[in-house]
């Protein structure tokens, strides 16, 4: 159980709905030099139990893994945005980069869709990018993409 009385000394926090483990340690490694806390969840009905305890405050950033067992991310999303608003900007995850992933993603209201990449120096360059963004005051029309496996350009 989260105790509000002590997210002072922990936020800013980021959470992370991801299932496989390389892809967790991949993620741990690339934000280990940040400020962020990093809470893990395995499924959304973690995720959501996590957000229900906190609420209001909570995480400062959401990254879901589309390809998940039971809800995949994208459910999770609309699931989460039924419960708990306003949210903070949700960027989606995954291997795949269909045009039909990356509609589904902006038509949610997510802030953005990122491939992931298979270079680790351009996946922790892609996250950290994402967290030294000020990403307040997004509108629908605000959505980053990175589809590609290049060097991201923020």
């Amino acid at each position: 159980m989260i105790n509000n009385s002590d997210l002072a000394h922990k936020l800013p926090m980021i959470f992370l709905m991801e299932d496989d483990e390389d892809d967790i340690i991949l993620f741990q490694e690339a934000i280990e030099n940040t400020h962020y806390e990093l809470c893990i969840f395995k499924d959304c009905h973690a995720l959501v139990q996590a957000l229900a305890e906190l609420f209001p405050l909570g995480p400062s950033i959401i990254f879901l893994d589309i390809n998940m067992p039971k809800k995949n991310g994208f459910e999770c999303l609309i699931q989460i945005q039924a419960l708990f608003a306003p949210l903070p900007p949700v960027f989606f995850l995954s291997n795949y980069t269909s045009n039909r992933s990356v509609d589904i993603a902006r038509k949610l209201g997510a802030a953005g869709y990122l491939a992931k990449q298979s270079s680790f120096l351009r996946f922790t360059a892609l996250i950290t990018g994402i967290l030294l963004k000020d990403w307040t005051g997004l509108t629908k029309r605000d959505f980053y993409i990175q589809l590609n496996d290049q060097t991201p350009a923020f």
